[in-house]
């Protein structure tokens, strides 16, 4: 009886081992197959990058048609034959060098009438002034006004005589000397003439000696002279004067008369409307004399200036169209087409490119800049240029304009920037050029592909790199549970996968049913496990892993990152007290292994890895730290992002025993209150 009732616990313990063995090793199976499944299905799914220093340059680009500085097209604007050209395709012209001769020979006889036509206008203009400036009439010399043979109210005719005005301004005397003392004096002599009246003396000088002689009273023989003399002012014709010239005194005085005699006629027909003189009164040169009203005289100056106009804008229309017939270089540059050659007839009326000149000593090019970046872009900022057809060649040029005025088109406005050539050497117009403008840049930095980062700037990151830090198992020996740790020393761990207290063994790991521990492998109880971790069953502990438990009485998973240590079950994970610390130290390296979900695609031992990010240009990112050189990273394949990639492989989890098989066991999430699912990977099952 005793035996009996000794051996009556031993296989009923025996008999539950066996069937939580069954249990597990089902579940173990289905994950396994399940994981091996999803492995192979989205083994594809991902690319590796291995992290490596480089460059990473944030640019902006657009293409645009390369133009010259200026280009112009030379038209012809008259018709008829071209009698030469000058030049050819492809030379250099400076402006205004000839290039066409036109046959000019009836513009040439147009030219001539234009010009007799405003030569007789002008003509005929200055006849009108002079005609209206006659009007006014004033003294044409400086003198006395001797008469006047108008009054106020007088018509007078256009040549009709209006004063007489006598010289004063130099007066003459003829006064006798003896003949042979006449014979002795010169024209330009000094003299001393001296008033009779007033004994005033004045100088003077010799104006004429005459050669013809007189006799005087009591016979003496004389000869004239004219003595002249400036009048001061007081000096009047008449007044009687004497002279004495070089010592010689003369015979007999003379009266003093005026200089030149000058008769002021009208230079318009009209009525006299004031007179500004009396007669006998001394004016100067310009005095104002008379005032005479015409009608006539005012419309002939108009109609005159008019015709004048007329026959000016003539002469200038002829003048340009002769010119036309001569055709010169608008610009300097280069000839880049020409269409007109010498002995082509060109038809009147109609507008004819003859050739087209570039200047392309600065060639340039406009691109459209988005909204979003143009706050970006400044005038002067250096870009660098590649050309379709000089392919292998890289230019480089600056931005030279910004456009305000941005232009619309389906919701998004773009801002024309224009871009200058540093060198034109090599281009020519119409050529399809790119710009890259250069924003920022960093040398010599850790990247990776933007593709690579998902929300929140993490990257998945493939066991056995850096990462495998988190994800190595807690082999016994390596900071895990000792192999036999708890209750039961008749059920000792397998090496290699011994399944203790029954016949089947899991290569690449091994699962201890009571008091046991399992190494090298990852459990997800409830929700989640980092593979690489270790699961004892009852009252053990997870090393170096993280296990996401049920919790006690069915409560809410709770989180463990990797590294740490939990209890399996609850309130009934009691052995294996000093446990939890040494699977703790098994764990992971700082910045991997975080408790984001990792994706079911994913190779085995992935973890994500937390970043911090620098600059990026749209292909690959800076990364500041959380990864080293020599990582590998998972890029998602056809997808924008890791958490797009994420997001489409989440799935419901399956509840079940841990995986069975070496290596990792996977477990994807499932929803809240979802058990775990897990799958085996590594080697087959036993």
């Amino acid at each position: 009886m005793a035996n009996t009732a000794s051996a009556s616990p031993a296989r009923k313990r025996k008999r539950a081992l066996v069937a939580l063995i069954c249990v597990v090793v089902a579940a173990a199976l289905v994950f396994a197959s399940r994981g091996l499944l999803f492995e192979e299905a989205s083994a594809s799914e991902y690319t590796e990058y291995t992290v490596a220093r480089g460059d990473i340059t944030v640019s902006l680009s657009g293409s645009g048609t390369v133009q010259p500085n200026a280009q112009y097209e030379v038209v012809s604007v008259v018709g008829g034959d071209v009698e030469s050209d000058t030049f050819s395709e492809g030379d250099q012209v400076q402006k205004g060098d000839l290039l066409y001769s036109m046959d000019s020979s009836e513009m040439a006889d147009t030219l001539e009438r234009a010009n007799l036509s405003f030569e007789k206008a002008r003509i005929s203009y200055e006849r009108a002034v002079e005609s209206y400036s006659g009007l006014n009439v004033t003294a044409p010399i400086p003198g006395r006004v001797t008469e006047l043979y108008v009054q106020k109210g007088d018509s007078v005719s256009n040549g009709g005589r209006i004063a007489k005005l006598v010289d004063t301004g130099v007066m003459t005397a003829r006064i006798a000397f003896g003949a042979e003392d006449a014979a002795s004096l010169y024209v330009g002599q000094p003299a001393t003439v001296t008033v009779e009246n007033s004994f005033e003396t004045l100088e003077g000088h010799v104006s004429r000696v005459y050669g013809s002689t007189r006799l005087l009273d009591g016979y003496i023989s004389v000869s004239d002279v004219d003595i002249s003399v400036d009048n001061p002012g007081m000096l009047s014709q008449g007044v009687w004067v004497t002279a004495d010239v070089g010592g010689i005194a003369c015979y007999e005085g003379g009266a003093l008369e005026g200089g030149a005699e000058r008769i002021v006629t009208a230079q318009a027909g009209g009525i006299v409307e004031k007179l500004h003189v009396l007669q006998g009164e001394e004016i100067g040169a310009g005095a104002p004399i008379a005032d005479i009203f015409s009608d006539s005289a005012q419309d002939s100056l108009r109609d005159s200036d008019i015709s004048l106009r007329e026959a000016e804008l003539s002469w200038e229309s002829a003048s340009k169209q002769f010119d036309d017939y001569a055709i010169t270089a608008p610009i300097s540059g280069s000839v880049i087409s020409k269409s007109v050659k010498a002995g082509d007839t060109l038809e009147s009326g109609t507008k004819t490119v003859m050739a087209v000149i570039a200047d392309m000593s600065i060639m340039s090019f406009t691109i459209d800049i988005d909204e979003l970046d143009i706050a970006k872009v400044s005038e002067g900022q250096e870009v660098s240029i590649s050309v379709d057809a000089l392919s292998g060649q890289t230019f480089t040029g600056k931005v030279d304009n910004v456009g305000i005025l941005g232009a619309s088109s389906n919701g998004v406005t773009t801002y024309p920037t224009r871009i200058v050539f540093d060198q034109a050497e090599g281009l020519w117009p119409g050529m399809n050029a790119t710009a890259t403008i250069v924003l920022d840049s960093v040398s010599d930095v850790l990247m990776i592909p933007v593709s690579a980062v998902s929300r929140g700037n993490m990257a998945l990151v493939k066991g056995g790199t850096a990462a495998s830090a988190a994800s190595e198992g807690a082999d016994t020996g390596e900071g895990g549970l000792d192999a036999g740790v708890s209750d039961g020393a008749d059920a000792p761990a397998g090496a290699g996968g011994a399944f203790p207290g029954g016949d089947e063994a899991v290569s690449g790991g091994a699962f201890r049913g009571e008091g046991g521990a399992v190494s090298g492998g990852a459990f997800r109880s409830g929700d989640r496990a980092v593979s690489g971790g270790a699961f004892r069953g009852e009252g053990g502990a997870v090393s170096g892993g993280a296990l996401r438990s049920p919790g006690e009485a069915g409560g809410p998973p709770q989180t463990r990152a990797s590294g740490a240590a939990m209890d399996a079950w609850g309130a009934e994970a009691e052995a294996g007290a000093g446990a939890p610390s040494a699977a703790q130290e098994a764990g992971a390296a700082p910045g991997y292994g975080t408790a984001a979900s990792v994706p079911d695609g994913a190779p085995a031992g992935s973890a994500y890895a937390s970043l911090v990010l620098g600059i990026n240009n749209e292909s690959f990112i800076e990364v500041k730290s959380g990864l080293a050189e020599g990582d590998v990273v998972l890029v998602p394949m056809g997808s924008e992002n890791a958490l797009q990639q994420n997001s489409s492989f989440m799935m419901p989890g399956m509840g079940g025993g841990p995986g069975m098989g070496g290596g990792t066991v996977r477990i994807q999430q499932g929803p809240p209150g979802g058990g775990g699912g897990g799958a085996g990977s590594g080697g087959p099952g036993g």
